[in-house]
C-alpha cells in the first residue's frame, strides 16, 4: 500500500511550534536563517575538532530531531 501522503504517516499536532536550527540561525528562530550572505547560505556547515562541541539549539521544553546530517571526513583513530 502506497503511502500518498508523509503527513498521514507522522501528522504534525495542532498548536506545535517547528524550527529548524543550523550554524546560521543556531536558535531556530523563524525566518533567520540565510542572512550571512545576503539571503543566501554562507554558512550551512561548521568544523567540529575531536572532543570539541557546539551547540545549535537548545530548549527547556520537550521536542523531537527528526533530522541530523554529520560528514566524517577523517575516519582515523
Amino acid at each position: 500500500m502506497a503511502i500518498s501522503n508523509a503527513r498521514e504517516l507522522c501528522p504534525i499536532p495542532k498548536h506545535t511550534q517547528t524550527g529548524w536550527s543550523s550554524f546560521e540561525n543556531p536558535g531556530g528562530l523563524k525566518g533567520q536563517g540565510g542572512h550571512e550572505n545576503k539571503g543566501a547560505k554562507g554558512h550551512p556547515a561548521d568544523f567540529i575538532k575531536a572532543s570539541e562541541s557546539k551547540v545549535l539549539f537548545t530548549t527547556k521544553d520537550a521536542g523531537i530531531i527528526k533530522r541530523i546530517w554529520l560528514t566524517i571526513d577523517d575516519r582515523t583513530p
